[in-house]
């Protein structure tokens, strides 16, 4: 009998063996999701700075890209401006022109009228 209670305390510290080894390994698998799930934290976190970097350049590139915009339809406006000044001075000094030959054709004509 005692031999039996032998083999029945083996055989149940044989499956509690078995039970803490299954144990330690469901844990060091858990241990290792924990560990994987840190790692894709950690790496989650970078990309959301780098995210929020790109974020804050974009906004800045945006600004400037309007100052830019802003500065050259001044500069559009203000061409605008001068080619049309300049057109109006072109414009009178050929009408001027236009006269002074017109004065001089006359005083031409007048001359040769004198002279016959």
């Amino acid at each position: 009998e005692l031999q039996q209670e032998v083999l029945k305390l083996e055989d149940k510290f044989q499956r509690l063996c078995r039970i803490t080894r299954q144990a330690e390994l469901r844990v060091e698998f858990l241990e290792n999701i924990l560990d994987t799930k840190k790692d894709v934290k950690d790496e989650l976190e970078k990309e959301k700075k780098k995210a929020e970097v790109l974020a804050m350049k974009l906004a800045e590139m945006t600004c400037q890209l309007e100052e830019a915009r802003r500065k050259a339809e001044e500069s559009l406006s203000e061409l605008t401006l001068e080619k049309d000044t300049l057109k109006t001075e072109l414009d009178e000094e050929r009408q001027k022109a236009i006269d002074k030959i017109k004065k001089l054709k006359q005083q031409l004509a007048q001359y040769e009228e004198d002279e016959e």
